[in-house]
């Protein structure tokens, strides 16, 4: 390697900082250097067939007595801030485990690895594809500690694991520091977070002012799994302090919250998160909260496209969520269902701050118990059960109450067809919030002109044709006559938006429209639903902005005065169904016609 820098490469093997006994003695990573794990012991390895999960390179802190962890390096791997590591420093297909920070000041926070960003320095190394396994802190950062006290600490962290790490005091997996006004931001992909113990979560992102100014802590997590994660304190996956994190693509699952600990999933703390396509599934939380718990006046949660199922907040409140202290929660999009609080309360949502429900789908929360609190939550465009009482929450507008399971099935959360949740949302909601391009799923999202309620887009879309009646088929001279036109939907999908119908005119025939009218021809019409225009030369134009039910018909009926004159023949009566703007996009057929034969008297 030369003095600019270059590769090392490691061996399968288990390495130690030091032979001897010093607990302080550390690796550290370089800038321009990219470090390898995982190649064969007997030097015949490439970069091409290197294979860490087969040729594991073990980086190792049981320095020591190897019997007890009471005396291994505090830190595997200590960055310091002299170091001023950027991205170029990297660390790819490692095992880092046996590290126990254990002792006072720093020596207590970032067992595994400790980058320190602080007064004004930068420590952003890169991670890649590894592992940090049973590391120990007494503060926090069991697995990796990124402190920015006044300086950077935003590392990229992709293809890594956090199994079984342990700390007293923070974090688990990862604990993020932007403390005196310092800056934390790490990128994290495809990592998982699973079994570890914590007191504020498996990951922490913490902005406070401790001794100084608020510090910006906004971390992106993609693709993040968080499970089975056990906490004495504070979120069970996730703990947010003053801090702006954003979730994409991200799990929770069964994690859990105890000691009367709040946000099984995630706790949040004057803190404003944005989570896309995101799922909260049976975590757990003693006191309130079991999916998430969100506190403070400047917190402003934004959650789309995201699903809370079975989730439990044991013995207080809010089930799905709890929501308190001021904080200004909007749900776009979400699915709740089968979430439990075990005191009766809330088992959706429990809120005594502001929370705002749009194109959601609320099933098997309780029923009256589904909302709770002393402020009660606005809904829109979202669809409930008829036992959800009104009187729990604030109507929003264009909400609709079903019976009937919305889902495949309890475990497949996807819309069923002829859902009345299909096509049902509000647009405008869903792109004020920047909500993403595709769903939970990875559906395109929004299809057919209207966006669906609930986490997941459909593939389903009404399908509407006309069908058109004439009366009698048979005339004889100068006479009454009427034309009746059914729009049926076929798909088992009720439709959206306004269309149109148009009639094409004969001379020999004139029509005209009556709104108040029921029964035309023997049928059943709706023309109060319907408007008229006669202005066109070449057509009748009926308009009408009524859903078509499910697998359902809308009629709207026309009568008028055949005059054949001294001729005979058959007049065809033409009908076309027209689409308006992007709602109506599928009419497989939308022409029909009926024929009147006609005699001269």
């Amino acid at each position: 390697m030369s003095a600019t820098g270059g590769e090392v490469w490691v061996a399968a093997g288990t390495y130690k900082p030091t032979s001897g006994n010093n607990r302080a003695i550390s690796f550290s990573m370089r800038n321009n250097v990219t470090i390898y794990g995982g190649f064969p012991a007997d030097g015949t390895g490439t970069l091409a067939n290197r294979q860490p999960a087969s040729y594991t390179t073990i980086l190792s802190g049981n320095v020591g007595n190897v019997n007890t962890a009471g005396d291994n390096s505090y830190h595997i791997i200590n960055n310091p801030a002299s170091l001023s590591l950027t991205s170029t420093a990297v660390l790819d297909g490692f095992v880092i485990t046996g590290g126990n920070a254990n002792g006072g000041n720093n020596d207590s926070n970032g067992a595994g690895i400790y980058n320190d960003g602080s007064n004004g320095i930068i420590c952003s190394p890169t991670i890649r594809n590894c592992s940090f396994l049973n590391n120990r802190a007494g503060g926090g950062g069991a697995g990796i500690l990124n402190i920015a006290n006044g300086g950077i600490s935003t590392p990229t962290i992709t293809d890594c694991s956090f199994t079984s790490n342990t700390a007293v005091g923070g974090a688990g997996g990862i604990h993020n520091r932007a403390w005196n006004g310092g800056t934390s931001n790490p990128a994290l992909t495809n990592c998982s977070f699973i079994d570890n113990t914590n007191s504020t979560g498996a990951v922490c992102n913490d902005g406070s002012n401790y001794s100084g100014p608020l510090g910006v802590c906004n971390p992106i997590l993609t693709n993040c799994n968080f499970a089975n994660n056990y906490t004495r304190g504070l979120g069970g996956g996730m703990c947010n302090f003053y801090s702006n994190p954003q979730l994409i693509n991200c799990n929770f699952t069964r994690n859990f919250v105890s000691l009367g600990g709040m946000g099984g999933g995630i706790y949040n703390e004057y803190s404003s998160p944005f989570l896309v396509n995101c799922g909260f599934m049976e975590n757990t939380a003693l006191q309130s909260g079991g999916g998430l718990y969100s506190y403070g006046v400047d917190s402003k949660p934004i959650l789309a496209n995201c699903t809370f199922q079975g989730n439990a907040g044991a013995f207080y409140t809010g089930g799905g969520i709890c929501n308190e202290g001021g904080s200004q929660l909007q749900l776009i999009n979400c699915t709740l269902i089968s979430n439990r609080s075990e005191d009766g309360t809330g088992w959706g949502i429990y809120n005594n701050s502001a929370v705002q429900l749009t194109n959601c789908v609320l099933w098997n929360n309780g029923g009256e118990k589904t909302f709770a609190g002393p402020t009660p939550p606005t809904v829109s465009y979202s669809l409930l059960q008829p036992d959800v009482y009104e009187y729990t929450y604030t109507d929003g507008s264009n909400n609709l109450v079903t019976s009937t399971s919305p889902f495949v099935s309890n475990t497949d959360l996807q819309l069923k067809a002829g859902s009345p949740a299909i096509n049902a949302g509000s647009n405008l909601a869903y792109t004020a919030v920047n909500g993403p391009a595709t769903d939970l799923a990875g559906n395109t999202r929004i299809q057919y002109g209207l966006i669906d309620m609930g986490a997941y887009e459909s593939a389903f879309s009404h399908d509407l044709t006309p069908i058109t009646y004439v009366s009698p088929s048979t005339q004889y001279g100068t006479s009454g006559f009427s034309v009746v036109i059914d729009a049926v939907e076929l798909n088992s999908v009720a439709s959206r938006g306004a269309f149109t119908v148009r009639i094409t005119k004969d001379a020999k025939a004139v029509l005209s429209f009556s709104p108040d009218v029921t029964l035309i021809g023997g049928k059943t019409v709706q023309n109060s639903v319907w408007t008229f225009s006669s202005a066109d030369p070449n057509y009748y134009v009926l308009r009408t902005t009524q859903s078509v039910a499910a697998s359902d018909r809308l009629s709207v009926g026309l009568t008028g005065t055949l005059n054949p004159g001294a001729t005979g023949g058959i007049l065809a009566v033409s009908s076309t169904l027209l689409s308006e703007g992007v709602v109506e996009t599928k009419l497989t057929n939308n022409v029909d016609a009926d024929k009147v034969e006609y005699f001269q008297q």
